[in-house]
């Protein structure tokens, strides 16, 4: 009767079911109309080769797809020629593309298979032929017209069709053929995303040499897509850390007068190379930088700059020497300044591995707005040295239990360092775990409680927007709240309160602590052989190499933080609540 986990109840509803009630009965798996009359189930199994083959063209793709499963374990190869046929013939595309994708399981396919299909007036089949033939790149089985007529399909009309060209392209070494037909689709979709990502993924080992083949086009480099994938290729490039490749973009930079081209593809350079555990002073030996650098620091404070070309050129310097950066950086530390701009410049100095940036930013803080104070505690929370000196300043009184956040005060309680977590509780309290049910009850009162849900968007964006989104407000750290508000207010209120009663693995927190000293804390955004991607709140991403890591842990624990109730009265819960339920 009861189909939830119990787990998704809440204990003021489970104590009122029989989660066992209706076990003895099984489950409605079907609800059919009257008069329904059961057709018998098809014995595909029994089906011969050829019927096999002509149920590629069924409009049901159930039968479609067991077909194909069918022709591929019986290894049959008088299917052979009535595949070949229905590649020639058939009027359904869904039967051409299975058709390939048949004769690729029986190891029967040939160029000559792969030529017919790239033809073909489908796109999907086109795509997938393209796919397929990256089968026939052996010497065995290479053939000189097929790859003349690959690389012309960087005309191809479909962007989906140019796109898995991208993909292709990279699985062998490149010519300077290949190269060239790459470039033309970069060129044509720098736009997309996507075709981006295909391209970079084909570059790996040729990035220098399409920067170079790219930079030469004036039009593709003016524009905005054009821009973005070359500072891509540039985080790329320095990732690969070849002093050639490297020199390449260096020569590049020396050429240029565009002053926000050049602050980007030198931040993604620099970006790479930090990756690999070096940086733009070691890489660029010949001083062919300085001028950008200086340049830099002429633009951090050019109130007639864009915002955002003034936040470049500041996580620009945080590449240069810290000693001489930091003064120029920290002069920005005032009011005056816009909050991005001081944003950008704490973000910046937490870059630099000496302990007095600490101390910088808390002789500072007496000024910062409440916005900058968090950005601070968390710069300071990523270095052991930082922590004991933001706790050194909550002890004097400076820093305020109230200016933390709750999930701050969570990593200074759970630190591993019994010196810090001592410390912590002495002058932050301790912590409150253990009393959820007992919150969960003081706000159960809101439940009747007629909410304005202008009041709760104020509520929402001061404590659940930095992990939480709801349609375009918010950042997507943790679930979206917009799929869970249909599971009640209850429900709500108690994922709020007791955020750690029912935490889905995609949502735990980790913490990494890297071989350089800093601790990072987030949810595994994504994972590949080589690194790890953290997502911290305001939508923070930081990609961790897994040779840079130290340490990797769950705390076991949802990264939303206990206590976000502190300061609330039932009302606001109830304003909170309403806004949830009609916000789309």
């Amino acid at each position: 009767e009861v189909i939830e986990h119990p787990w998704s109840l809440p204990k003021s509803i489970k104590d009122h079911l029989d989660l066992n009630s209706g076990n003895d009965r099984g489950r409605i798996y079907r609800v059919v109309p009257e008069r329904f009359k059961q057709r018998k189930p098809p014995r595909l199994s029994k089906a011969t080769t050829k019927e096999l083959v002509k149920l590629l063209e069924h409009p049901n793709g159930w039968h479609r797809d067991t077909a194909a499963r069918l022709l591929y374990e019986r290894q049959d190869t008088s299917a052979v020629p009535l595949l070949e046929r229905e590649l020639n013939k058939s009027q359904s595309p869904l039967a051409r593309m299975h058709a390939l994708h048949a004769l690729s399981g029986l190891r029967a396919l040939q160029p000559p298979h792969v030529r017919k299909a790239l033809t073909d007036k489908d796109e999907a089949v086109r795509e997938h032929a393209l796919r397929l033939s990256e089968q026939l790149s052996a010497p065995s089985t290479s053939d000189s017209g097929l790859d003349q007529q690959i690389m012309g399909l960087a005309a191809d009309p479909s962007p989906r069709v140019r796109c898995q060209l991208a993909f292709t392209l990279g699985e062998d070494p490149f010519s300077r053929e290949k190269l060239g037909a790459l470039a033309n689709v970069i060129r044509r979709d720098a736009d997309n995303v996507w075709a981006r990502a295909a391209a970079l993924s084909s570059l790996r080992h040729s990035a220098g040499f399409a920067f170079e083949l790219l930079n030469t086009d004036t039009r593709f480099c003016e524009s905005s897509g054009g821009q973005a994938f070359l500072r891509q290729l540039a985080g790329v490039i320095g990732a690969q850390n070849s002093p050639a490749e490297i020199a390449a973009v260096l020569r590049y930079l020396e050429g240029t007068s565009d002053r926000d081209s050049m602050l980007g593809l030198v931040h993604a350079l620099g970006e790479g190379l930090r990756r690999t555990g070096s940086s733009l002073v070691q890489a660029d030996s010949g001083g062919r930088l300085k001028p950008v650098f200086a340049r830099a620091k002429a633009t951090v404070n050019d109130t007639a700059a864009s915002e955002e070309t003034r936040v470049q050129a500041i996580q620009l310097l945080a590449m240069t020497d810290s000693v001489e950066a930091g003064e120029v950086l920290s002069s920005l530390l005032v009011s005056t300044q816009p909050q991005a701009i001081q944003l950008a410049v704490v973000s910046s100095l937490g870059r630099f591995n000496e302990p007095g940036a600490g101390t910088l930013l808390l002789d500072r803080w007496p000024q910062f707005t409440p916005r900058v104070r968090n950005e601070v505690i968390a710069v300071l929370l990523t270095r052991t040295e930082r922590v004991r000196a933001l706790l050194n300043a909550a002890e004097k009184g400076i820093v305020l239990p109230s200016d933390f956040t709750a999930l701050q005060l969570q990593a200074l309680r759970d630190h591993r360092d019994p010196e810090i977590r001592d410390a912590a509780a002495r002058h932050l309290g301790a912590s409150a775990a253990g009393r959820r049910e007992e919150a969960v009850r003081t706000f159960l009162p809101a439940l009747p409680m007629r909410g304005d849900a202008a009041k709760g968007k104020t509520i929402y964006l001061e404590r659940c927007a930095s992990c939480h989104r709801i349609g375009s407000e918010g950042h997507p750290l943790g679930p979206d709240l917009t799929t869970v508000k249909t599971a009640g207010k209850e429900k709500l209120l108690v994922g709020i309160l007791d955020p750690n009663r029912e935490v889905a693995p995609s949502f735990l927190n980790f913490t990494v602590e890297t071989k350089s000293g800093d601790v990072l804390s987030g949810v595994i955004a994504s994972e590949t052989a080589g690194s790890v991607t953290l997502r911290g709140p305001n939508g923070v991403e930081t990609v961790v190499l897994r040779s840079r890591i130290e340490r990797l842990q769950s705390t076991g624990q949802s990264l939303m933080p206990e206590g976000l109730e502190a300061g609330l009265a039932p009302q606001d819960m109830a304003d909170l609540l309403e806004y949830l339920g009609v916000a789309d």
